[in-house]
């Protein structure tokens, strides 16, 4: 009877202990492809590519423009919209905006050449009614900053596997998006995915373990968003996905340990 007894102290005393101590980081992060159809064989890496489909909001309204900003350390790029206008254009550390006044309704490849490694930063915002089915990003090797805000259709996967210079991505609102690769070799110190509600569990795993092993490798701090909205009170405090627990627990070791900041945290 003694033994018995002791033996169930013992399992209870072992139980209570695994219960009580911290969660492990692992399993580590989930092998996802690099290169999935987002790398797009059929383009150079020397050339940084949209695929856009422009719309008409109306029988009697013009067809929508096209926008982007890019910076960068210099150099000369050129432009092709895709309906036969070329543009030349000098990359200035001065974020410049470049616009294009489409007059068809139709699928367009927007290709930009030149020295496209030059270019830090890239960025969409409001673009209400054109749909950017694709962004071929291979060619952007210097690329620092991407950040693609509130579009009425972006790509369902944004590959980022060949940018290893970027230190942040910011995505707000881009709910046809379900996957972010991001490159194992990064800088990343400041990551928003704001409103991409389409990101799965596995998807914030892979992009919070990228991160996080990064981080560990090269300590520094930062700061992780991934909130469900960031207008909307009832999901302002729910995490996209939601990460898994042993997610959770990576971004749990950066804030404490890196001192990165995290929101939605209330969970950690």
């Amino acid at each position: 009877m003694k033994k018995t007894f002791s033996k169930f102290l013992l399992l209870l005393v072992a139980v209570i202990m695994f219960c009580c101590s911290d969660e492990p980081i692992v399993p580590g992060d989930p092998e996802l492809t690099e290169d999935l159809a987002t790398s797009a064989s059929a383009y150079s890496p020397d050339i940084f590519v949209a695929e856009i489909t422009t719309t008409q909001p109306g029988p009697n309204w013009p067809v929508v423009p096209v926008s982007f900003h890019m910076m960068g350390s210099g150099g000369k790029v050129s432009i092709n919209w895709g309906d036969g206008t070329i543009e030349k254009v000098t990359i200035t550390s001065y974020l410049e905006e470049y616009s294009h006044q489409y007059d068809r309704v139709k699928n367009y490849t927007i290709k930009i050449d030149g020295d496209i490694k030059n270019i830090e930063y890239y960025g969409m915002s409001y673009q209400d009614g054109v749909r950017v089915r694709n962004l071929h990003l291979s060619g952007l090797t210097g690329l620092k900053t991407i950040n693609l805000v509130i579009m009425t259709e972006a790509p369902e996967v944004i590959n980022l596997s060949h940018n290893k210079l970027l230190e942040e991505i910011d995505f707000v609102d881009l709910t046809t998006l379900k996957q972010v690769i991001v490159p194992t070799t990064n800088k990343l110190t400041a990551i928003r995915l704001t409103g991409c509600t389409q990101l799965s569990t596995a998807a914030m795993d892979h992009i919070i373990g990228r991160v996080y092993q990064s981080v560990v490798s090269t300590p520094r701090t930062g700061s992780f968003s991934a909130s469900m909205s960031w207008y909307d009170e009832g999901t302002m405090n729910e995490m996209i996905g939601p990460p898994s627990s042993y997610s959770i627990n990576k971004l749990r070791k950066l804030r404490d340990s890196y001192g990165w900041s995290v929101y939605p945290g209330a969970d950690l």
